[in-house]
């Protein structure tokens, strides 16, 4: 274990000595965002791990061993975020299936007499809505009427003058599933809606569910035969919120999008082909409209991916 730096800020007088305490825990690539090493997951070697105070100053910090095991010592009791910095590819972190918090942002650590915080890094927060993932369609890439491009690449015309093809302008991904299979919160959050989507000109009795997760992100599941939550609700990642159907649609399945606050759809996959300018951007949703925002390959929020694993939606376990 490499020596820990202590700055002057953690040194105490005696008479306060009482007060110091150690930090220790184990960081870990969390494959499944469930804060638990399951069997295959690998720790997370030579991360840099800082102590900050309430006003951003380093307190203490060190280095994770061969076994990702980190430890501070001699710090005083009180609020703290607990900050990482590990391969470029992790953005979040999770100690259980309760919460995720991006890595930028730090973890929030009341610390007291012998705390132990075992920390998850992920790529993205999202795990896959139902168990057995078998994808019908993705969401759609190109802007142009008539196109579709697929996260893979996958790109193809169509012909149908009315509206360019079933597949144009989805801003989506439809994960295929016998009816009745159950569908998962894909992070923690709370329950915003619960019943019937929004404009029911166009929803034609879709049942839907969104879930607020915090940090500007919302998931938003359709088609249901049954919803098994109500508004307002706590859920984590994990529990089933509802049973697949076909509301709204003519063959079950679950429709999922990841939105934001603003209103933005992003996709969850990233891309395995490089993207073009013309192509780079996000859909953006009303109740009765879509609308692409062309953005630059470097701002793309496309790029990223979102689920737990690169490009693959473990079901939560």
């Amino acid at each position: 274990m490499p020596r820990l730096r202590t700055t002057s800020a953690s040194l105490t007088t005696s008479a306060e000595s009482s007060q110091l305490v150690s930090l220790q825990g184990r960081l870990f690539f969390d494959y499944n965002g469930n804060g638990k090493q399951d069997g295959e997951e690998p720790a997370i070697t030579g991360a840099s791990v800082q102590l900050k105070d309430t006003d951003g100053k380093v307190i203490a910090e060190t280095l994770a061993d061969s076994s990702g095991d980190y430890r501070l010592d001699d710090v005083r009791t009180g609020p703290y975020t607990l900050h990482v910095e590990a391969d470029k590819k992790f953005r979040y972190m999770c100690d259980s299936p309760n919460g995720f918090a991006p890595l930028q942002q730090g973890w929030y650590v009341p610390l007291r007499q012998g705390t132990t915080l075992n920390l998850g890094l992920m790529e993205g927060f999202l795990t896959s809505p139902v168990d057995s993932i078998s994808i019908g369609r993705y969401y759609d890439r190109d802007s142009r009427t008539g196109h579709v491009m697929w996260w893979n690449g996958k790109q193809y015309r169509y012909t149908n003058p009315a509206h360019g093809g079933w597949d144009d302008d989805h801003t989506g991904t439809d994960f295929d599933a016998p009816y009745r299979t159950p569908v998962f919160a894909a992070a923690s959050g709370v329950v915003v809606h619960a019943g019937l989507a929004g404009d029911q000109a166009i929803a034609q009795g879709d049942l839907s569910v969104d879930v607020s997760h915090g940090h500007s992100f919302y998931t938003d599941c359709h088609h249901f035969s049954k919803i098994l939550v109500s508004q307002n609700q706590a859920v984590k990642r994990g529990d089933i919120i509802g049973l697949v159907g076909s509301s709204g649609t003519f063959y079950p399945h679950v429709h999922f999008e990841i939105y934001t606050d603003s209103g933005a759809i992003y996709d969850p996959f990233k891309p395995i082909l490089p993207l073009e300018e013309k192509s780079s951007g996000y859909w953006w949703a009303t109740p009765t409209s879509k609308h692409w925002v062309s953005v630059s390959l470097a701002k793309n929020p496309n790029l990223l991916g979102y689920w737990t694993k690169a490009d693959d939606p473990i079901p939560p376990g």
